[in-house]
């Protein structure tokens, strides 16, 4: 049976992201109060690096202020979306505040699929506790399961003809 995981938006002073750049691989990094997320590369002045074609050097900045956790593209090529809403340095959207459990994508795809055009990221903040940790990285882990089957079943049925 389940358990009901409730999730405090309670100030922080850091968080967590969970970074799933394809079905079998999720990486967890804690955030600091001020971090650039883009590609990993030599010329890239990002600290926190992501090792996908499909992100700019420099994509977004997540900022802590007053307790809370903001997220900003930085005119990236792609953009990034938020709970399947778009959000680039040029659509005029100020910072966008952060909830725990938000989604936020990089590419093209659904958030419910994840491939080498596709980033997906689950922002956490920090004051959850482990139950909430665990409970995440089990669903992530279920999903990108389910997600890889599902993939296997279409390539055998719809495969190579």
């Amino acid at each position: 049976m389940d358990k009901t995981v409730l999730l405090s938006e309670k100030p922080a002073d850091s968080a967590k992201i969970f970074v799933c750049l394809k079905v079998d691989h999720v990486e967890e990094i804690t955030l600091k109060e001020f971090d650039i997320i883009g590609r990993k590369s030599s010329k890239s002045s990002a600290n926190v690096q992501i090792k996908s074609p499909i992100i700019s050097r420099r994509h977004g900045e997540f900022s802590l202020k007053n307790g809370m956790y903001y997220y900003r593209d930085l005119d990236s090529l792609n953009g990034t979306y938020i709970n399947d809403v778009m959000y680039k340095k040029d659509s005029n959207k100020s910072p966008v505040k952060l909830k725990n459990g938000d989604v936020l994508r990089i590419g093209k795809r659904t958030a419910a699929s994840t491939n080498a055009n596709s980033v997906l990221i689950i922002f956490m903040n920090v004051v959850a506790n482990e139950t909430v940790w665990t409970h995440i990285s089990t669903q992530l882990h279920q999903t990108a399961d389910a997600v890889e089957q599902l993939d296997q079943e279409i390539a055998s049925k719809f495969g190579a003809r």
